[in-house]
């Protein structure tokens, strides 16, 4: 790791799973930062939990959390034309672009 932070500005290790495997854990001992990645009705609540546990023990720095594979619903969002605004109410007919 030294060699590459001489070498590189940022380097990223993307690691096995964090719970199932030690490799994780010692990576993140060595590593300036943690992003822990969750998926999405698969991980959960008390994984989660014990994944930041192990991960204090071993002195990472956890910077957050990123929730992958997460579905969206078409219908809980419209996308406006106008200065591109998003919002995550349900588009009015009236600001519906029409399409010819």
């Amino acid at each position: 790791m030294d060699r590459l932070r001489e070498e590189y500005d940022v380097v990223i290790m993307d690691t096995p799973p964090i719970l199932p495997v030690t490799d994780a854990v010692v990576a993140s001992s060595l590593a300036d930062g943690v992003i822990l990645v969750v998926q999405a009705g698969k991980t959960r609540g008390g994984e989660v939990r014990h994944a930041q546990e192990v991960l204090e023990e071993a002195h990472a720095n956890l910077l957050g959390v990123v929730l992958n594979r997460a579905r969206r619903r078409v219908n809980d969002y419209y996308y406006t034309r106008t200065y591109g605004a998003y919002s995550t109410e349900p588009a009015k007919p009236e600001e519906t672009p029409s399409h010819p």
